[in-house]
């Protein structure tokens, strides 16, 4: 086992633990109005940004539909397009190349169902900082060769994290892969869809 395999086989995931902030009293009459005036207009756009998110969540799946509709007709994957409504009101929908990270489970669902063709697990590897730092001369002239470092030194300088995700390009196999289920597919794959420029007609 190399150096790189051991480093997977020991990856870990967690967070650090937050410290708790140092409360700093600023005796300024000016200070006090702006802050008040400031933490005001935050909760009202923060009022606003959960009630924009609800109708979001209940109108996106509709513009997916719309998108589904456009892939099946063109034959091809469509790209962004301004959706409008019989009032004249409209939005670009804007579909990209990248997913929402699947659960484990669902990985391994995506992976049979489509044989692997858009599932793929990609390995970030990095140094250890502090240990380069400390042996990183010697680990210029041959980590493995270098006898003066201690085993377990080796076994923890590379650093990996493993992630699961589907693949680049995947949003525009759906007549391949996807074998023409476009809305199934799409469901499947999840791509991250973005709405932008709303305009209500005048």
């Amino acid at each position: 086992m190399n150096l790189f395999e051991k480093a997977k086989a020991n990856a870990t995931t967690g967070s650090k633990k937050k410290t708790e902030k140092v409360i700093v009293k600023v005796e300024d009459t000016q200070f006090d109005r702006d802050l008040k005036r400031y933490a005001e207009l935050k909760a009202e756009l923060d009022a606003i940004q959960a009630k924009l998110d609800m109708v979001e969540a209940d109108f996106k799946p509709a513009c997916i539909g719309v998108f589904n509709e456009q892939y099946k007709k063109n034959g091809a994957y469509p790209e962004s397009f301004i959706a409008t409504s019989v009032s004249g009101h409209q939005v670009m929908v804007v579909p990209t190349d990248r997913y929402i990270k699947p659960t484990d489970e669902t990985f391994a669902e995506l992976n049979e169902k489509y044989n692997g063709e858009i599932t793929e697990t990609v390995d970030e590897y990095t140094l250890d900082k502090d240990l380069v730092n400390e042996y990183g001369n010697k680990i210029a002239a041959a980590i493995e060769k270098a006898k003066d470092i201690p085993q377990e030194v080796k076994d923890n300088l590379i650093k990996v994290k493993s992630t699961i995700t589907v693949k680049k390009g995947s949003i525009t196999k759906a007549f391949t892969v996807g074998k023409g289920n476009i809305a199934e597919y799409i469901a499947d794959i999840r791509p991250v869809f973005q709405l932008k420029n709303p305009k209500v007609s005048e």
